[in-house]
């Protein structure tokens, strides 16, 4: 099964509440959360022990769970020689999370080859770390070729790989912006997710 962090729904304990987008949420006495409190919430991440936690140290956590992620799960999947070479790929993803993926910059900066970066994208992808989102054309085949933007599917993970430990200044710094659309791109994919249908979604 394809487990992925909780959406915002299953956190707050009414995964049956419709999307906000569609009609059937805007209700009467529908909840809104205040804006200190949704930067706190992504800054945290949706993953379970910390939502039913709220003392646990996220960062902590975090911390523990790439390291697990990254010697267990990685090198089950794919033969990874230098682990800290692969965190560094993590933390230059997260850096340009929301932004045009060129792997050939990533590649050169970290000093690896252009076909280790793909096979180490295509783990984070087969292990729902990431979601690329391709972009939008009538033409299928240039939705294949042109290049994608990269999120990270649980903004926790996104902002720990940043260094972002502080609600107010991740909402006020140079990444606000992207933390807010890996939010509502994740909520988007869980809800198709959720309702057993393969999102289709572009940019």
């Amino acid at each position: 099964m394809r487990l992925l962090p909780l959406s915002r729904r299953e956190a707050e304990g009414r995964p049956q509440l419709a999307p906000p987008w569609e009609a059937a949420a805007r209700t009467p006495g529908s909840s809104l959360v205040a804006y200190g409190q949704l930067w706190e919430l992504l800054v945290r991440g949706g993953y379970p022990e910390l939502c039913a936690n709220p003392r646990r140290d996220a960062h902590l956590w975090h911390a523990s769970y790439i390291q697990t992620y990254l010697e267990r799960d990685v090198r089950s999947l794919r033969q990874v020689g230098d682990v800290s070479q692969f965190q560094l790929f993590l933390q230059a993803l997260a850096a340009r999370s929301a932004q045009l993926l060129n792997l050939s910059e990533i590649a050169r900066d970290l000093g690896v080859a252009v076909n280790t970066a793909k096979a180490w994208l295509s783990v984070l992808e087969a292990t729902h770390q990431v979601i690329v989102l391709r972009p939008y054309f009538a033409n299928v085949g240039k939705r294949l070729i042109k290049r994608p933007k990269i999120y990270f599917t649980d903004t926790g993970t996104l902002c720990h790989l940043a260094g972002l430990r502080d609600p107010e200044h991740a909402a006020a710094g140079p990444m606000g912006s992207a933390i807010l659309q890996t939010a509502v791109l994740s909520e988007i994919v869980k809800a198709y997710l959720h309702r057993g249908r393969e999102p289709r979604v572009y940019f």
